[in-house]
């Protein structure tokens, strides 16, 4: 068999093997939710009389446990950011809760199939404008394998703490 014949063979291997469609990635999914009270689990927001505590810390700062799963990723490590936004009007319109964005990575735990970063402290600087209002908690995951996704859930929390009438 001469070399052209052989290019030609290879050519066509090559290209019957090659296809035009994209390999199929399934899609990140991202669920947010929040935690016991002590950080650890995944507590849904979508089951009703789920609890959105703004608790107190040790050192005395306030925060609400926010916990991130995913279904699809096989990655063990998360780079999360969660951030919560005030759902209001006015001057209020979609500002973020004090302080702001958190970001973390955190190693993951396997808890029913899911991978888990629990007990995420999103801090808030004041509580008293929080409490009773509706709250959008979005959070940004990077997998291992370099995959984005966001999820989001809206909660309204409350505070036992006091607050100025």
């Amino acid at each position: 068999m001469s070399l052209v014949s052989r290019s030609l063979i290879l050519w066509g291997l090559i290209i019957a093997g090659c296809s035009s469609e994209p390999l199929a990635v399934d899609p990140l999914v991202v669920e947010v939710g929040g935690a016991n009270f002590v950080g650890d689990g995944f507590v849904s927001w979508a089951t009703p009389g789920s609890d959105a505590a703004v608790i107190t810390g040790f050192q005395g700062g306030q925060h609400i446990w926010v916990s991130v799963r995913s279904k699809l990723s096989n990655s063990e490590i998360f780079d999360t950011s969660v951030a919560m936004y005030r759902e209001a009007t006015g001057s209020d319109a979609e500002a973020y809760v004090k302080p702001g964005p958190i970001e973390i990575m955190r190693k993951t735990q396997l808890v029913d199939g899911w991978q888990v970063v629990a007990g995420i402290p999103a801090f808030v600087k004041e509580p008293c404008k929080v409490r009773a209002h509706r709250l959008r908690v979005e959070a940004v995951v990077r997998s291992g394998d370099g995959r984005i996704a966001t999820g989001k859930a809206w909660i309204v929390p409350h505070y036992d703490g006091y607050c100025d009438p």
